[in-house]
């Protein structure tokens, strides 16, 4: 009976080590080509998003570059208006003290006649 045992038993557990071994190479590739294809996933993912990142930067930038043209433009309008205003202003200004000059000038000889009538009377 140890014969048959052993002619029985000694090939089930050489089978059984095999077994095993050969599930646990088996499990191993099969865990590094699911890796491998979690990753190759994961980098495409990260191409697409980079791309669509890269895409909407470059509408962001475009779109930076007209706003500031059109504040540019804006500021040179202003800018000439404003030089136009400064200047109507001190045109302004010495015509106010023309006018200011010229009334003060009135005003000394119309006293003077006032003084004359009043010294008469």
């Amino acid at each position: 009976m140890d014969t048959s045992i052993v002619t029985v038993v000694l090939p089930s557990l050489i089978t059984g080590v095999l077994t095993y071994l050969a599930t646990r190479v088996s499990s191993k590739a099969n865990l590094e080509q699911t890796n491998i294809e979690n990753a190759q996933k994961l980098y495409l993912k990260y191409e697409q998003i980079n791309q669509e990142l890269t895409h909407k930067i470059d509408q962001l930038e475009e779109e930076v570059q007209k706003t500031a043209k059109t504040y540019q433009e804006e500021v040179l309008v202003y800018q000439g208006k404003l030089a136009t205003t400064q200047s109507e202003r001190d045109f302004l200004r010495a015509e106010n003290q023309v006018l200011k000059e010229l009334q003060r000038g009135n005003q000394v000889p119309v006293a003077r006649e006032e003084k004359q009538h009043s010294a008469v009377g």
